[in-house]
């Protein structure tokens, strides 16, 4: 069972914004490095996962898809971003299930 359920159109390119948690707090993004990892239902990691951390000290990324990255057909993608610290302590959001990620049709 996914931790969280996100619905997208397919073929978005706008930014998709996320608060990264840890038992309900934010996580603290200074210093650090966030990547996606986003698989379609066929297996396959989208290539073009690039995050922008738009608020450090309240958690918040945004993930600006490319138009191929969302498609219908690879639907639902799982999903789970990878925290790296300034110090190099790894961490996984989220830590449990990966995010279910359904893409509809236009």
């Amino acid at each position: 069972m996914a931790e969280y359920k996100l619905t997208a159109v397919e073929g978005t390119t706008t930014g998709l914004q996320f608060q990264l948690l840890q038992v309900g707090i934010p996580i603290n993004l200074t210093g650090a490095n966030v990547s996606l990892t986003l698989t379609g239902s066929d297996g396959v990691d989208v290539n073009s996962p690039a995050i922008a951390i738009t608020d450090t000290l309240n958690g918040k990324v945004t993930y600006t898809p490319l138009a191929g990255d969302l498609s219908s057909m690879r639907s639902p993608y799982a999903a789970r971003f990878k925290v790296v610290s300034s110090n190099g302590a790894v961490q996984f959001v989220p830590s449990g299930y990966r995010d279910e990620w359904n893409v509809t049709t236009a």
